[in-house]
């Protein structure tokens, strides 16, 4: 048993079967049954929605990069405790959450709950006294650089296999640098699409995370320009050459250049 003593009397708990649960802690003074207590904590991926830029921090003396984390207060839901923990620690305002998964951690006797924190403006970037440095990694180079064989390592790559993958959304894949996709539909645009959604430096790149980042957006390619939807409603028409065709007014248009 990980709880030893009572958390109301403090009386030595002992094992007692509960029909229907299977073995419990049982207070023989209370005349009542423990179940198990266990601590919760949030986990964070920070991106940067403007450059799909990833945090990851150095903390308590130690080398290696990990995820923003911090326990929950007692009351406290958990999307207000990822708010809370990323703004103390970094200074940084979330915009937007995404809940990723849960995995029990043994050693702290911790619930981690990890989510997908997008932040706007990375430049607000403060650090407290808990982060001894930290770095703005690409997706690949966050994977890299992560602490090896950690639970913040098993968290960022489930998160990325899940973004990088085509979904039954059609959200696009990724493409190299030459523009080669893992699917011909989106192969098949324009080669200046390609290069202002696919090149880190392009200037759609930063609409290109987005769309990957937010599971209301998918895109289709047709007649070698991107068409991108919310919900399945087009909100948004992107061309090689041409000016973008705003559809209906959606915060992913807010991204576009000069429409700020």
């Amino acid at each position: 048993m990980i709880q030893k003593h009572c958390h109301q009397c403090g009386t030595a708990l002992i094992e007692k079967e509960l029909e229907g649960e299977g073995i419990v802690p049982y207070c023989p003074q209370c005349k009542d049954y423990r179940f198990p207590m266990y601590n919760v904590a949030v986990s964070m991926v920070v991106i940067d929605e403007q450059s799909g830029n990833i945090l990851l921090i150095k903390q308590y003396g130690r080398p290696h990069f990990i995820l923003v984390a911090g326990y929950v207060n007692r009351g406290e839901a958990l999307e207000e405790a990822v708010k809370r923990e990323i703004k103390e620690e970094t200074n940084l305002t979330v915009s937007r959450i995404i809940y990723n998964r849960t995995s029990f951690f043994e050693p702290s006797n911790t619930l981690m709950c990890n989510f997908t924190a997008f932040v706007s403006d990375a430049s607000l970037m403060s650090p407290n006294g808990e982060i001894d440095a930290y770095q703005w990694f690409s997706p690949v180079d966050a994977r890299r650089n992560i602490r090896p064989d950690s639970l913040a390592e098993k968290f960022l790559n489930a998160y990325l296999d899940t973004v990088e993958k085509p979904t039954g959304q059609s959200v696009p894949v990724r493409c190299d640098k030459n523009g080669e996709c893992g699917s011909e539909e989106f192969a098949d645009l324009c080669s200046h699409l390609q290069k202002k959604l696919f090149d880190s430096d392009g200037i759609y790149h930063h609409l290109w995370l987005a769309i990957q980042n937010d599971p209301e957006l998918s895109a289709v390619a047709r007649s070698r320009q991107l068409h991108i939807y919310r919900k399945g409603k087009k909100v948004l028409v992107l061309a090689g050459k041409a000016a973008p065709k705003i559809i209906r007014d959606d915060s992913l248009c807010n991204l576009l250049p000069n429409n700020k």
